[in-house]
C-alpha cells in the first residue's frame, strides 16, 4: 500500500510529462475555440453570480470579436458584480458598440455600476 506522498513522487519520478501547447501552433486553436465555449456557457451559469463575473474578466482578454456580445449581455444581468465586470470589460475595450447598453447602466440601482459605467 503507497502512502500519497509515496505515490504523487513516483509519479514525479515517473517522468509524466505533458506537451506544452505552444502559441500559434495548429494545437492552440481548438483548445481556444473550446475555451471560449465554455466561457459562453459559464457567463449564462445562472446558479453563481461569481461564475458569471469571472466569465466576464476572462472574456475581456480573449483577442475573439466573438466574446463582445456576450461580455455586452452581462450589462442586463440580474447581479449587480455581473453589471459591474461587463461595464468595466467594455471601458477596457473600448467597446462602442455597447454604447447605449452602458448607458442604460448609468441610471442602475447600484453605486458601483453606475461608477463603472462613467
Amino acid at each position: 500500500c503507497l502512502t500519497p506522498w509515496v505515490a504523487s513522487t513516483l509519479a514525479v519520478l515517473s517522468g509524466c510529462a505533458v506537451t506544452p501547447i505552444v502559441p500559434g501552433s495548429s494545437r492552440e486553436a481548438p483548445l481556444a475555440a473550446r475555451a471560449l465555449q465554455c466561457l459562453k456557457r459559464a457567463i449564462t451559469y445562472k446558479q453563481n453570480a461569481v461564475v458569471r463575473v469571472e466569465a466576464v474578466e476572462a472574456l475581456e482578454s480573449s483577442p475573439e470579436a466573438e466574446a463582445r456580445p456576450w461580455i455586452r449581455s452581462g450589462l442586463l444581468d440580474e447581479h449587480p458584480g455581473v453589471r459591474f465586470a461587463a461595464c468595466v470589460a467594455i471601458g477596457v475595450l473600448r467597446d462602442r458598440g455597447a454604447e447605449i447598453g452602458v448607458r442604460l447602466r448609468l441610471d442602475d440601482e447600484n453605486a458601483s455600476v453606475r461608477v463603472a459605467c462613467l
